[in-house]
């Protein structure tokens, strides 16, 4: 095996320092949940920062529609998110603006959209 291949393995990769630095083993699962909850809370930070500037008026009204809808599809696209926001929602201490922004849009993305808007292309899908 090259030297280059041990990154692809995730022998090296961020997720598994994070794994191994929190006391974890750095199986094949590990890294996977890991990257899996890194992909998730970057997510939950874009649009809680998105939500923030659109009350502080540096995101117009369309331009924040626009990314209330690209939130909706990415919570369809990756049904694992939604748990993970539920949840969040439910378990923080003290509900902000954000949160019921956040379970307004998972109450509208448990709703299935048929087709979805990327049907129209065959052979491309945005889950997985």
């Amino acid at each position: 095996m090259r030297k280059g291949h041990r990154r692809a393995e995730g022998r090296l990769c961020a997720p598994c320092s994070e794994v191994i630095g929190n006391g974890g083993l750095a199986t094949p699962e590990g890294i996977k949940a890991r990257q899996f909850s890194i992909m998730w809370r970057t997510h939950d930070i874009t649009s809680d920062d998105n939500y923030s500037q659109y009350q502080a008026g540096l995101i117009g009204d369309e331009d924040f529609a626009r990314l209330r809808g690209i939130m909706v599809e990415t919570l369809r696209a990756n049904p694992g998110y939604l748990p993970l926001y539920l949840e969040f929602i439910r378990d923080y201490a003290t509900e902000t603006g954000f949160h019921r922004f956040a379970r307004d849009v998972c109450s509208e993305a448990s709703v299935p959209r048929n087709p979805p808007p990327w049907a129209a292309f065959p052979g491309l899908s945005l889950a997985g």
